[in-house]
């Protein structure tokens, strides 16, 4: 597979991080991650709505409307999600194998298109919105169903990558690299060749520092050739952005 697009403008939300500032100085190692560190307030969301949505949700969100205020030209939207709203699920679980009636919150926050629901209700953007829960390949498909759409003629698209705290019940399941703690990437994207993506054969002994969308982001702003693991494929993405 081989595909291209522009990266416009993009945000994140990560290790107690919110601003393009933050996550320059990490990019080029000024500063470190830590996963316990608390994130802050979300700007764009209603506070009785914040507390419903799970930390990976509200940031994910709280990114969508921020770029969608900068570019209000977007007119489509795309969220992904490896694991989607685990934690309102493991909730519901816990309360069935109990006995016990659920939260209604964790009922209706248990959908793994949370993330777009309450974004375009908030944004009150009419656009064509749609949610991808694909595992570690998430982000990538998010880009792939991108850049589909731009080639169908979509000008400017908005794809937004979370992922929520993973409850510990599940983290024994769970490959060592793969993320536990809440995190968002927002990226404009539109027609073009600024990042060329080509597929390769998979190196089963190749590991992710951050997640993937994180990796990306942290390559975008080194403008930099980076390679990103899939759950099948290695995906190289080569920076042709001056």
């Amino acid at each position: 597979m081989k595909f291209a697009l522009n990266i416009d403008d993009y945000s994140a939300r990560a290790f107690g991080f919110n601003t393009k500032e933050q996550f320059s100085l990490l990019a080029h190692g000024d500063i470190e991650a830590d996963i316990k560190a608390p994130n802050p307030k979300p700007a764009n969301i209603p506070m009785m709505t914040a507390r419903r949505l799970s930390m990976g949700c509200r940031m994910a969100v709280d990114i969508g409307i921020e770029l969608l205020k900068a570019h209000d030209d977007i007119d489509a939207v795309i969220y992904s999600s490896a694991t989607g709203e685990e934690e309102h699920n493991y909730k519901v679980l816990e309360s069935a194998a109990k006995g016990v009636d659920c939260s209604p919150t964790d009922f209706s926050m248990s959908v793994h298109n949370t993330g777009v629901g309450n974004f375009t209700i908030l944004s009150k953007k009419k656009i064509p919105s749609s949610s991808v829960s694909a595992g570690i390949d998430s982000f990538l498909m998010a880009l792939t169903d991108a850049y589909v759409m731009l080639s169908s003629g979509y000008k400017k698209i908005l794809v937004v990558d979370y992922n929520v705290s993973i409850p510990p019940f599940f983290k024994n399941y769970l490959k060592k690299d793969f993320p536990d703690y809440p995190y968002s990437v927002g990226l404009v994207v539109s027609k073009g060749n600024d990042y060329e993506f080509i597929t390769a054969k998979l190196n089963k002994k190749s590991e992710h520092l951050f997640p993937v969308s994180l990796g990306f982001l942290l390559n975008i702003i080194k403008k930099e050739d980076v390679t990103l693991k899939g759950e099948r494929l290695l995906w190289n993405v080569k920076s042709k952005h001056e």
